[in-house]
């Protein structure tokens, strides 16, 4: 508060919103996690007219803000700061969960603010003066009540030199690890494309419906608490993070499956969500039952291998995302689904493409966590240099 004040922004109501113009709400979601500015994330608009009516909340280029609620648990971006950008013509005005730091005195340099309210001090600091259950909120005076060292404004001018320096280099090196990382997934779904487009005149199309037993389920009535808690794994949509499906947050008892429209599907078949999660496939690794957003693929006979399945409706997942309907939740009829058309070699063949596949999609799986351990390093790397910054070790000679 010897520094700067803070302005909170505007309680505008979702009734507020319109579906276009000139005029953007910028709320906490607009701060990124990396402290990247982003108007264009989700964007909310507002009618034009609110700018004269709501002139006090504009947020002009270069503004300092920050966002004053987050997630409980690990806050991402909880008093993380961010400098306005990108207006591109467009008026911005301000929610009541982001505040913006102004009135500067002479004895603090900006972007020297900025470093220090980005370090694991001042994170861990607000973090502990949050309150809230699911959201955590810091108030102005949260805010305001934090201690900044304060060196002399030459000395605040170096430190910053050298944190933009550092950092430029880190952001090169990140830049060039999340590129790779796209370039692992995308060389990996055009192998899969590619896979499936044989002009080989021995694979004959066939209905999936034909060539496959396709069972849905159900839900066991959530009133009635001895369906629940049961050895039987209960899937849904949630359920489906990996390839394979090893674990459901739900599980239900032998009499829930005999009393409810919901299937026991054996390990090893694959399912695949037809609403809600839209295009997602995995096989499970147990017997399971599923609930009505899902269906399972069974083949019919040893003209079919399961694992060939598989990857075919991975590589088809933008087909049936494509092909949603409904106003809320898209989803797909199982017309649609038994009407796909899967092209067939061989089983032989069959079983060559599905474990060259599966290779192919190991070998991602290690890039990726390869990149994602860089991309976590480079982050770890930045609160190090941030925490030295700050405590003198960055610039002592």
């Amino acid at each position: 508060a010897d520094v700067c004040d803070l302005q909170n922004g505007f309680a505008f109501k979702s009734k507020d919103y319109i579906d276009s113009s000139n005029t953007l709400n910028i709320r906490m979601s607009n701060i990124r996690p990396n402290g990247d500015f982003n108007p264009d994330h989700n964007p909310r608009f507002l009618p034009d007219s609110y700018t004269e009516e709501y002139q006090s909340f504009l947020l002009y280029e270069g503004d300092l803000v920050i966002a004053m609620t987050d997630m409980a648990g690990e806050p991402k971006i909880l008093g993380l700061p961010t400098l306005v950008g990108n207006l591109n013509g467009r008026s911005f005005l301000m929610n009541q969960r982001v505040g913006k730091l102004f009135d500067f005195s002479d004895d603090i340099y900006i972007p020297y603010l900025r470093y220090y309210l980005s370090s694991p001090i001042i994170k861990e600091y607000y973090k502990s003066k949050g309150a809230g259950g699911l959201q955590i909120n810091i108030s102005k005076k949260d805010v305001l009540s934090a201690e900044i060292p304060l060196p002399p404004i030459p000395e605040q001018r170096r430190i910053v030199e050298l944190l933009d320096s550092v950092f430029a280099d880190l952001e090169k090196t990140r830049a060039k690890t999340e590129q790779n990382l796209k370039n692992a997934r995308e060389l990996f779904d055009s192998c899969l494309q590619q896979a499936f487009c044989s002009k080989d005149r021995s694979w004959v199309n066939n209905k999936l419906g034909d060539v496959c037993n396709i069972v849905g389920g159900g839900t066991p009535s959530k009133s009635n608490d001895s369906f629940y808690g049961g050895n039987i794994p209960w899937a849904t949509v949630r359920d489906m993070r990996n390839d394979i499906l090893t674990s459901t947050q739900l599980s239900i008892t032998e009499d829930a499956v005999k009393q409810s429209s919901t299937n026991l599907i054996p390990s090893g078949a694959i399912i695949t969500a037809t609403r809600v999660g839209l295009g997602k496939v995995c096989i499970l690794n147990q017997d399971t039952a599923i609930n009505q957003d899902l269906k399972a693929f069974i083949p019919k006979d040893e003209k079919l291998d399961n694992t060939f399945l598989y990857w075919w409706l991975k590589s088809i997942a933008h087909i049936i995302v494509s092909a949603g309907t409904g106003a809320t939740v898209q989803g797909v009829k199982l017309t649609f689904v038994k009407s796909l058309d899967i092209p067939l070699p061989l089983i032989p063949e069959q079983n060559i493409i599905a474990s060259k596949l599966s290779v192919l999609s190991e070998n991602k799986a290690q890039l990726e966590r390869l990149y994602q351990n860089k991309l976590l390093a480079i982050d770890e790397l930045k609160k190090s240099i941030l925490q030295k910054a700050f405590s003198g070790e960055l610039t002592h000679d």
